[in-house]
């Protein structure tokens, strides 16, 4: 008779196991997204941002880098941007660090120094050849990223003058093309964010009277309020 009882045991489970109510399932979360806008000279910054991002739960980043030429646009919920604000800008900019300005020429340019004056003459057409201002001889050619690109801002403000077009400028898209532009050319001098430097190009110093400056802030604003966790991903960032 046991087994005969196991049979019925067995049955009665089953037929209270098929009552049980069917839970639904827990629907899956959808990440708030937030859309950073940034220039691409400061893509490097896109994998840091990400991995604060990853520290907040449920946010995910959307990162739009934009051409050099398109302003930063308030339709974003967060902006980057690198250098000093706008003093008649009085929303909040967030610090999250510094980056320096490089000069960069061909590495066969025996050049180790110049003057933010002489960098200024270079970028506007008054210096044509390296042997006026050093002992390279070489015709000079100035490479220049486009004229909205906050590095050019950068540039303009460390030597006095924003650099110009002249006859023999060269101009690159964003800092990659930059490089490569330089690299193939033993007369270029270019500028850069210092972040972007490698050993296809060489970076010559600033020097004057004066300490030279080419460092500026990375700055970050919230389009609207930040909210908690855009404050916790903001204080990783810092």
């Amino acid at each position: 008779m046991q087994p005969r009882f196991n049979r019925f045991a067995i049955l009665a489970v089953l037929i209270l196991a098929a009552c049980q109510p069917v839970l639904p399932e827990a629907p899956l979360s959808t990440p708030e997204i937030w859309r950073v806008q940034m220039p691409a000279s400061l893509a490097w910054l896109g994998a840091r941002m990400n991995v604060c991002a990853q520290q907040q739960a449920g946010v995910a980043l959307l990162v739009d880098y934009q051409p050099p030429t398109t302003p930063l646009l308030e339709a974003s919920d967060v902006l980057v941007r690198w250098g000093d604000p706008d003093p008649q800008d009085r929303s909040d900019w967030y610090k999250i660090g510094e980056e320096s300005l490089a000069i960069i020429i061909h590495p066969q340019n025996t050049t180790t120094a110049i003057s933010p004056e002489q960098l200024r003459q270079a970028f506007t057409g008054q210096v044509r050849d390296w042997s006026e201002i050093s002992d390279y001889s070489q015709v000079l050619v100035p490479v220049n990223l486009p004229g909205q690109d906050e590095t050019t801002l950068v540039m303009g403000a460390v030597s006095g003058e924003a650099p110009s077009i002249t006859d023999r400028t060269l101009i690159a898209a964003d800092p990659a093309a930059m490089i490569e532009l330089v690299a193939a050319n033993p007369g270029a001098i270019g500028y850069l964010p210092s972040r972007w430097l490698n050993e296809s190009v060489r970076e010559i110093s600033l020097s004057g009277d004066q300490p030279v400056i080419t460092t500026r802030p990375l700055l970050v604003k919230f389009t609207s309020p930040p909210t908690p966790a855009q404050t916790g991903w903001l204080a990783c960032l810092q």
